[in-house]
């Protein structure tokens, strides 16, 4: 039993210890630049570390690829990301066709696999204004959204990725992409779709109109055809 509490004790010590501080930034003297890195543990103990980067000659050149790379790789990601609206709508084209051939819908099943966090009462929009933005599952097993002020209109949900059909009546398809902390954002940034309590979510004004509660998700239907209305 000793043995196994002295082989224990440092992952214990370990455990107990918190990084508290992690920075890394440039400087330079007598002509040559450093990279420093400052680390602090809960515990007291710290660290810095300095790596010898060059001259400015190498400081330059460094910088200068760097930017070649991250400008290639942006316009990349651009010619990617361009495509997500084709990609969309193939993606609902086919689910139609599926929908049509056999009376088995593909968007229900994901509907009802990923829509569980968008019927909780809570949800806000903000674009050039907040409102309140509702979600709720029809019968035939079809996502729809409300959002305060405009007619509650159909969604389409991709795990993901989630395309809100004619937003805001402006005959405009909008495309969301969910964020690692569960709120939802367009490809500029612009739009962006919260739940209060979630990090960076939309503070709750005092003057916000609430939209109605959803409803709970009905089972998804495999025989029913969708609501087409937009």
């Amino acid at each position: 039993m000793r043995v196994l509490f002295f082989l224990l004790f440092p992952a214990l010590l370990s455990a107990q210890t918190v990084l508290t501080k992690d920075t890394t930034y440039q400087t330079n003297a007598n002509g040559k630049f450093y990279n420093v890195r400052e680390v602090e543990y809960s515990n007291g103990e710290s660290s810095v570390v300095t790596t010898l980067v060059g001259d400015t000659a190498t400081v330059l050149e460094n910088a200068l690829q760097r930017m070649i790379s991250e400008g290639t790789r942006m316009a990349n990601d651009a010619r990617e990301v361009s495509r997500f609206d084709n990609i969309i709508n193939r993606m609902v084209q086919e689910a139609n066709f599926i929908l049509a051939s056999t009376g088995r819908d593909v968007l229900d099943t994901l509907t009802a696999k990923y829509s569980g966090a968008l019927l909780i009462d809570g949800w806000s929009i903000l674009d050039t204004l907040e409102r309140d933005i509702a979600f709720n599952v029809s019968a035939n097993g079809q996502l729809r959204y409300l959002i305060t002020g405009f007619q509650a209109r159909n969604a389409a949900i991709f795990a993901n990725t989630m395309r809100l059909t004619n937003y805001k009546s402006t005959g405009t398809n909008l495309d969301l992409y969910k964020a690692t902390n569960g709120n939802w954002f367009s490809l500029d940034g612009r739009i962006k779709v919260r739940f209060p309590g979630n990090p960076d979510s939309i503070s709750n004004k005092a003057n916000r109109s609430a939209a109605p509660p959803p409803a709970e998700p009905a089972a998804p239907s495999t025989t029913k055809k969708r609501i087409k209305k937009q």
